[in-house]
């Protein structure tokens, strides 16, 4: 099979020319119409390249476009977030946004990568280290914005904080304690209690 016509190569050729209209469409927009996208939409600058990097990162055969992959879901992320941040001016939240950098979209880079190339130990790998970083993320924003308030974004929600946070140790806690045992290992060695006197005698000697 023709390696310029596999669809894993096709997929980048995708990628980087859609990334290459979107950054056409955006200088047209900045000389025709004056529109200053830099203003306004100034992360996309960031955006872009990191898809141009993890499309190029297809481009390699084997494990080797990893390398290329994560510097450019990292670059994407950063780019996205600062969207966001941007968009809404909620810039307080890199206290906890951090997360989704790393280890999240290290992670996504393993899982769509491992996905196009076929390698499912790194699709695994990066499965668990998104669970890690949406897990960090989801706490930091909870402990930043609910209850510490650093910005006011959600200052609405600070008075429930505190009950929320006790009722969920305590399901926790209840849920760990009421839980079942563990069984015993198969094959553990069972003790019978000694049916006569003489019997535990001999036991213990």
């Amino acid at each position: 099979m023709n390696e310029n016509n596999s669809p894993r190569s096709s997929s980048s050729e995708l990628i980087v020319g859609g990334g290459l209209v979107l950054i056409g469409i955006l200088f047209l927009l900045n000389n025709f119409f004056n529109f200053r996208i830099e203003d306004a939409l100034w992360p996309l600058f960031v955006i872009i390249p990191g898809l141009l990097i993890f499309g190029f990162s297809l481009s390699f055969k084997g494990e080797t476009g990893l390398g290329f992959a994560i510097p450019g879901a990292i670059i994407t992320m950063v780019g996205l977030i600062l969207l966001y941040q941007n968009t809404f001016d909620h810039f307080e939240s890199w206290a906890y946004a951090w997360a989704l950098v790393a280890p999240t979209s290290i992670g996504l880079a393993q899982v769509f990568y491992g996905s196009i190339k076929g390698f499912p130990a790194i699709v695994e790998t990066g499965r668990r280290m998104i669970i890690v970083g949406v897990g960090v993320f989801a706490a930091g924003a909870f402990f930043f914005e609910i209850v510490l308030g650093i910005s006011g974004f959600f200052s609405g929600l600070r008075e429930y904080a505190w009950p929320v946070l006790l009722i969920g140790l305590g399901i926790y806690l209840f849920v760990r304690r009421s839980g079942p045992k563990a069984a015993e290992p198969a094959g553990a060695p069972v003790q019978s209690a000694p049916e006569t006197e003489e019997d535990a005698v001999e036991e213990l000697d």
